[in-house]
């Protein structure tokens, strides 16, 4: 995914079925940014600010997973990734793993 700034939102995954998000993690190329992953209603794919996480994990050029607090989704349900803040550097892509289990 290809970074521009501080309150970019990406592509929204749209969940079919009750599931539950049991792993994340992440990367950047170069520096660090903070990011939320939201939770969002079918009908409001746009707006929304229930995290997965409990406080926006810092991503580096490492490979490094999350821990999951509030995992649990409802059919239809959006998962959009946010940047919430470029850390330090300048990071210009950024890739996410993210797996989830139908209920």
């Amino acid at each position: 995914i290809e970074l521009t700034a501080a309150g970019d939102t990406f592509i929204n995954f749209n969940v079919p079925a009750a599931a539950t998000v049991s792993y994340f993690a992440a990367k950047v190329d170069a520096g660090s940014i903070t990011l939320h992953l939201y939770k969002r209603a079918e009908s409001t794919p746009e707006t929304g600010t229930t995290s997965v996480f409990t406080s926006a994990p810092t991503i580096t050029t490492t490979w490094t997973s999350q821990t999951i607090n509030a995992g649990g989704l409802t059919a239809r349900q959006w998962l959009v990734p946010s940047i919430i803040s470029i850390a330090s550097g300048t990071p210009t892509k950024m890739w996410l793993l993210i797996e989830r289990t139908i209920d």
